[in-house]
């Protein structure tokens, strides 16, 4: 398989970048549905062991500065400096999110790092557009997560000299647009811009990136009615960071997705595929072994697949050379879970979302076939 997928790639070398992701993309997908899904139970909760199959990643062109090849040290040259602020909530605190991406990027590169993340519980775009206001008081009851004076300083008063900003919305309010609740969505994109302005004047050398949640593991209770099951409210959630690209993109200064969600979304469904049942309440698939009990919160595969989905969505190194994992996670977990980003991030390529390290003259959005 590996030999065939080589030769391909050598036949397409005259080829556009979309070309060459597409034959790779199309030809992996042929296998895809064995890759994700368990065979059997295993000692590592049902998880099973079966090796997954393997494509080549991009090997030439597609990325800037020569990237897009495995991060190793002697690219360290390329990535010599990753000065981070992620803004969330407690789906980056869960798990320390911005602590695993910098454990990925050290164990990758001899780099100067210094990650910062700031993420109060529940909090929206909104909520963090408010706080960097001079005269700001957290909401009455608010717990210690909210550290009134941090987002301000950071971002605002005293701002590192950053690359990337992350943001991270509420994981519900992103898939409100034309619901009940599209008021709270139409003041979600306004406050999104706001944070990307703040981010484009204090800090002008940094990037923005969106971190795409995911949806709920059995659909929301709190709003069954948009959201019935995960695949409902992914997709949702999927238009909802479009329309957040969409609003805060210019030619000058584009925006980026880390769509850690449609990694979720193919995880689950190549097990739904190949095994025909429901990954969302079937305990012993690693999909439902992405979340916490409460089927919202990352557990440390989650937590893991989100930190390899940064990364890669940063640099476009192949996710599949990372060796360090976190304690808890399992190799060949690690292992699924590496190709599983590594698969989506091409996929979406074909699919017309656009990254950093994509050559200048390669748009996917108007070169897809």
């Amino acid at each position: 398989m590996a030999s065939l997928l080589t030769l391909l790639l050598k036949w397409t070398r005259s080829c556009p970048l979309w070309a060459k992701v597409f034959v790779v993309v199309t030809v992996a997908s042929l296998g895809v549905k064995l890759l994700i899904a368990p065979r059997g139970p295993s000692k590592n909760q049902g998880i099973g062991t079966r090796e997954w199959e393997t494509f080549p990643w991009f090997q030439e062109g597609g990325i800037k500065n020569g990237g897009f090849q495995n991060a190793s040290i002697e690219q360290d040259a390329l990535f010599d400096d990753f000065k981070l602020l992620f803004v969330g909530n407690s789906y980056t605190s869960v798990n320390d999110l911005a602590g695993l991406t910098k454990k990925i990027i050290d164990s990758q590169h001899d780099a100067d790092i210094n990650i910062r993340s700031h993420h109060p519980g529940g909090q929206t775009f909104r909520g963090h557009v408010l706080s960097t206001a001079e005269d700001y008081k957290p909401p009455h009851g608010s717990d210690d997560s909210f550290h009134p004076r941090e987002l301000r300083e950071w971002l605002v008063t005293k701002p590192l000299n950053y690359n990337w900003v992350i943001l991270q919305e509420q994981s519900q309010i992103p898939g409100f647009s034309g619901t009940a609740h599209d008021d709270l969505f139409f003041v979600s994109k306004g406050s999104c811009y706001t944070l990307n302005k703040m981010v484009q004047q204090g800090i002008p050398n940094a990037q923005t990136m969106f971190y795409m949640t995911w949806g709920r593991r059995a659909g929301d209770d709190m709003n069954r009615d948009i959201y019935p099951d995960f695949l409902s409210h992914q997709a949702r959630l999927t238009k909802g960071y479009e329309q957040y690209l969409e609003k805060t993109s210019t030619e000058q200064r584009p925006t980026w997705v880390a769509p850690v969600g449609l990694v979720y979304q193919n995880i689950y469904n190549s097990i739904k595929e190949r095994q025909g049942i429901d990954p969302g309440n079937t305990t012993d698939c690693l999909f439902y072994q992405l979340y916490m009990d409460d089927g919202s919160h990352p557990s440390i595969y989650g937590s893991y697949l989100a930190a390899l989905t940064m990364y890669t969505s940063m640099t476009g190194a192949d996710p599949r050379q990372v060796q360090w994992m976190p304690p808890g996670v399992e190799p060949e977990v690690a292992t699924q879970i590496q190709q599983a980003v590594a698969w989506t991030v091409m996929e979406t390529v074909t699919m017309g979302m656009n990254y950093p390290w994509l050559m200048d003259d390669a748009d996917p959005v108007d070169q897809l076939p």
